[in-house]
């Protein structure tokens, strides 16, 4: 039992070791689309190319670590979905005006991309960028560094929760800003789309919610 023990201990620390790593490989695509090319053609197929590869390794990763089997979209999920994004919806709509306007490299360089290369934009912002970070945030940390634990008929158990607000600070810090505000809007994103993964037992699920985020904030 003792082996067992250790050997669980270890593999935990192997699989938090590995986080800064995976968060490098999924940070590739935005690497290359925010990068100077002077030929766009160039830039578009290389992230698409890097995209397909980086989401098809955390697919991989997803089907190792995931502790539970993926559910299908029935009705009660869909439900979860369109709940999760209208408080997204109101979230933002009382957060807005107190974005600080300055002061946000993330949403600098992605607006550069939008007018330059604005197809790519969108393709990046509707189903890179939310597949990735599902798959990485949702997908990967919750059930890796929070995965003993049994799924009973409550919301969320108390170590999912803690697992939803680490994943989700993390998120939060990764949209590189110095303006609280819009860290907090993530932070909450991150715990909606936590409890949706969770809820639904289906990634598809968040993706789906972390899409139409995305959308809302495109046309908004």
């Amino acid at each position: 039992m003792k082996n067992k023990t250790e050997k669980d201990q270890q593999a935990l620390t192997i699989k938090i070791l590995l986080v800064p790593v995976l968060i490098i490989i999924a940070q590739l695509p935005t690497m290359f689309l925010t990068s100077k090319f002077k030929e766009p053609y160039w830039k578009t197929i290389l992230v698409i190319i890097v995209s397909a590869l980086v989401i098809s390794f955390f697919i991989w990763i997803l089907q190792k670590v995931q502790r539970f089997i993926t559910k299908k979209l029935n009705a009660q999920a869909w439900l979860m979905i369109i709940i999760a994004t209208s408080f997204i919806v109101i979230i933002n709509k009382i957060l807005l005006p107190f974005f600080q306007t300055t002061g946000n490299a993330n949403v600098k360089a992605q607006l550069r991309v939008l007018h330059s290369t604005p197809v790519l934009f969108i393709i990046y912002a509707l189903v890179v960028a939310p597949v990735i970070e599902e798959l990485l945030f949702r997908g990967y940390l919750i059930n890796v560094l929070f995965s003993h634990t049994s799924h009973r008929s409550v919301l969320i158990s108390h170590t999912n929760y803690l697992g939803m607000v680490c994943s989700a600070a993390i998120f939060g810090l990764l949209h590189i800003s110095t303006d609280p505000i819009y860290f907090f809007s993530k932070f909450i994103l991150g715990i909606l789309l936590g409890i949706v993964y969770e809820k639904t037992k289906n990634i598809k699920a968040s993706i789906i919610v972390h899409l139409l985020n995305n959308w809302l904030a495109l046309i908004i």
